[in-house]
């Protein structure tokens, strides 16, 4: 009687498919897949279209994928490896300080489910973290198909940017049109501008590790460079020139490119310089002639990169976590703390209501308090640990550490001033998840 093939064991934990009956892997990848279209989900007529359609999509797709995990694990008794894992260890550590936090708010449902304008909330942290589980969970072959499904996905969007800004011109005949922000299939220019920001890193990744369709990623990378500037998001900006520096000084450091490269680091500080350069001309001098050559956002509003609503926004948070310092107000909860120290001055914008710091950490800080700023801090020291291990265990090379940290500081930059989005979330956890794959083999 012929013996059963053998199954082996891959860096996950999980058994490797031997038969045609045991393809549960590609099942998983089918149900992670489906969730990279998520920017591209809108419901015309659905109350809130670009929020609720896409999150339910997510998040039906990930709870059948993660069912689907749980029965494979028990009928082949194993269990997942990610005892070594510090990144799922933070993101479980922030998703129980939420909790924690929900349990001690003054308003635990919204801060568990969150509602439909944001669908945020615990349960949403919970789903990013099956999310993670689920990506350490493919194979090498699976995953690298998912970061092409996610990088098609990221372009299709950045071409309805700009598609978009083709009707815009058209519909103007170009007069007044450089001042016009482009939303696409988000409804709104700012969310949109975070997600392009982890769309470049994506593309600019998917360059460094493999020269096939390099000039296609690049090309891609600096569309939705193109298309970022056309949402007249100076966050976002201000997140590329700061990835921009950031990576340059990181790749010029590394120890192979300081030995075999020295003149590496000059194209990358030129073009933060220029970059710099232009962006301080056209605040200093808005009405100028290199300010008309440079895309609106350069000059928009003012010789400030900080609006005054949100300034007083941070000192409510600072104020709420004076309140409630140890465990916050409440993931989701921002409304709460904003009416219990409200400032009149915020009419001086002809706006009152806000459900967002604006600042992720402040908000963070605010709404989870120590216990979860902590640990959220931690899923970035995590990061940063995993790039260090992946580099020096080969699974990462020189300029694939230096994008990938240098990605992780933009977007950060970004969420000084904006807060997370489903679609620009998930692409987050994905960078996660490539990093620690690469630190754990």
């Amino acid at each position: 009687m012929a013996e059963l093939p053998v199954r082996e064991e891959v860096a996950t934990g999980l058994p490797v498919a031997t038969s045609c009956f045991d393809a549960w892997r590609w099942w998983i990848f089918a149900l992670l897949a489906a969730p990279t279209l998520v920017p591209l989900v809108i419901w015309p007529g659905f109350f809130f279209p670009y929020v609720v359609p896409r999150n339910l999509f997510f998040r039906v797709a990930i709870e059948i994928a993660s069912a689907l995990l749980v029965v494979v694990l028990l009928r082949d008794r194993r269990r997942l490896a990610l005892s070594d894992d510090y990144t799922f260890i933070a993101l479980l550590l922030f998703v129980i300080a939420a909790a924690i936090s929900a349990a001690f708010s003054p308003a635990p449902t919204h801060s568990y489910f969150g509602d439909f304008e944001r669908m945020g909330g615990v349960w949403a942290w919970f789903h990013l973290l099956l999310f993670y589980v689920l990506l350490r969970a493919l194979d090498d072959r699976q995953f690298r198909l998912l970061l092409n499904c996610a990088f098609i996905v990221g372009l299709l969007a950045t071409a309805y940017g700009l598609a978009e800004y083709q009707r815009l011109w058209i519909q103007a005949r170009g007069v007044n049109v450089r001042a016009a922000a482009i939303t696409g299939t988000f409804g709104n220019s700012g969310l949109l501008a975070g997600y392009l920001v982890v769309v470049i890193a994506l593309a600019a990744f998917l360059a460094a590790r493999t020269r096939r369709f390099r000039s296609l990623h690049l090309g891609a990378a600096g569309a939705g460079a193109i298309a970022l500037f056309l949402t007249q998001n100076r966050s976002a900006v201000l997140a590329i020139g700061a990835g921009l520096v950031a990576g340059a000084a990181i790749y010029s450091n590394l120890p192979e490119v300081k030995r075999d490269k020295p003149l590496a680091r000059v194209p990358f500080f030129l073009a933060a310089t220029l970059l710099i350069v232009a962006v301080g001309m056209a605040r200093i001098n808005p009405a100028g002639s290199i300010s008309a050559m440079l895309p609106a956002v350069f000059t928009k509003g003012g010789g400030s990169w900080v609006d005054e609503g949100r300034i007083v926004q941070w000192r409510a948070a600072a104020e709420g976590f004076r309140d409630r310092p140890l465990v916050g107000y409440g993931i989701e909860n921002h409304n709460v703390v904003w009416a219990t120290h409200f400032n009149p001055d915020v009419y001086k914008r002809n706006e009152d209501i806000f459900d967002r710091t604006h600042n992720q950490f402040l908000e963070v800080l605010a709404t989870t308090g120590l216990l979860g700023f902590l640990t959220f801090s931690g899923i970035f020291v995590a990061f940063a640990y995993a790039l260090r291990s992946g580099h020096r265990a080969g699974g990462l090379g020189a300029t694939e550490v230096s994008v990938l940290a240098a990605s992780m500081i933009a977007y950060c930059v970004y969420l000084f001033f904006w807060f997370f989005d489903l679609s620009a979330a998930m692409l987050w956890v994905i960078l996660l998840a490539i990093a620690s794959r690469a630190a754990l083999g």
